[in-house]
Parts: C-alpha cells; sequence; structure tokens
C-alpha cells in the first residue's frame, strides 16, 4: 500500500520524478525529431536553390528572345557598296 508523504499526496515516498530510462527514452525521440526537422530543412533549401536556378535560365532565354524578335536598329553595310543608291546594285 502506498505511504502518505508530507503533502498529503498518496504517492510512493521517493518517486518524485522520471528514471533514468524515461529521460533516455524522451531524448531519443526528440533527437529523432529534430533530425527530421533539420533534413526537410535541408531538402527544401536546395529544392528552393533548384528552382531559383531553373527561374534566372529561363528569365534569360526570354530576355534573349526578345531581343532576338525586336528589329536590328544598325546599319547594315551591302555588300554592293553604298545602301542608298539603287543604282549601285548589280543587275540581275
Amino acid at each position: 500500500m502506498a505511504r502518505l508523504n508530507q503533502c498529503g499526496c498518496d504517492r510512493i515516498k521517493g518517486d518524485d520524478g522520471f528514471t533514468l530510462i524515461e529521460l533516455l527514452v524522451a531524448l531519443m525521440i526528440f533527437a529523432m525529431l529534430a533530425s527530421a526537422g533539420v533534413l526537410l530543412l535541408g531538402n527544401s533549401v536546395s529544392a528552393q536553390a533548384q528552382v531559383k536556378a531553373r527561374l534566372d535560365d529561363m528569365a534569360a532565354g526570354q530576355r534573349a528572345a526578345r531581343f532576338r524578335a525586336r528589329p536590328s536598329r544598325r546599319r547594315v553595310r551591302s555588300p554592293w557598296g553604298s545602301s542608298s543608291s539603287a543604282a549601285a546594285a548589280p543587275a540581275r
């Protein structure tokens, strides 16, 4: 039968806390949860970096496509001489 301690509780005298095994089990569970959290965080950071790299590549491709699509503003030299005189071009 359980003896009453000084506070009047019906706990066994000397049963004031957790055993070493209980503490080790709780610590092991906490360690497993923490390691799982660290792995998930690492994977999400890695995935975020990959997505950012892909978006940067897509943006560069879109900039290049827009550059190629707009008309050129440079004057191209004609192989037949001046581009202003139509008479300088050889007859076909």
